[in-house]
């Protein structure tokens, strides 16, 4: 029996930050250099550099559009803000670059466009569905979901050791489940 060449695929894995997705995709990964999955984070490696950039879809340059909007309004340091607004867009840079690979990727990613720009995906696609399909295209989603307690603790070692993500570092233990709790509803 012929196998079918392999295709282009993304997982991404959904939830709030301390839910376990870095986790699962690290231990899913360990060992497989030689399979066919990779996770995003070894593929971004490769991402072009900064001259050669991939050129974005109009949806791309939208959804990055609405992500930096939206930072502009929250209450946040410049050093916080301009970190974020990096990270939205090296997902963005990544995502091009993920869709106009030539190999055959299969992804496993704990942080990603969805991830990234949840709020914005949502809010966007529920008014103008005429890029869903670009955007789910060869992608399959795992949804991540704890008590909002059990997922604030996690986030608060990680903050006190010093390795929270920016847009969490500042925040209020009961801020961070109430964080938790938004992201899941």
């Amino acid at each position: 029996m012929k196998s079918k060449p392999l295709q282009q695929f993304t997982v991404e894995c959904v939830g709030p930050g301390g839910v376990g997705k870095t986790t699962l995709v690290n231990r899913f990964c360990q060992g497989t250099t030689t399979g066919p999955w990779q996770q995003v984070a070894a593929f971004s490696a490769a991402v072009p550099a900064l001259g050669d950039l991939p050129v974005f879809e109009e949806w791309e340059k939208r959804l990055l559009e609405l992500r930096l909007y939206r930072l502009t309004r929250e209450r946040m340091s410049a050093l916080d803000f301009y970190a974020i607004a990096d990270l939205a867009y090296r997902h963005t840079i990544l995502n091009a670059s993920i869709r106009r690979s030539q190999t055959p990727l299969q992804l496993l990613a704990d942080e990603h466009l969805m991830i990234m720009m949840s709020i914005e995906l949502r809010n966007w696609l529920a008014n103008d569905d005429s890029h869903v399909a670009f955007y789910l295209a060869n992608r399959a989603f795992v949804f991540f979901e704890d008590r909002p307690d059990a997922i604030a603790a996690r986030v608060v070692r990680r903050r006190d050791a010093g390795i929270a993500k920016p847009h969490v570092s500042n925040l209020k233990n009961e801020d961070l489940r109430k964080n938790a709790e938004d992201m899941l509803a």
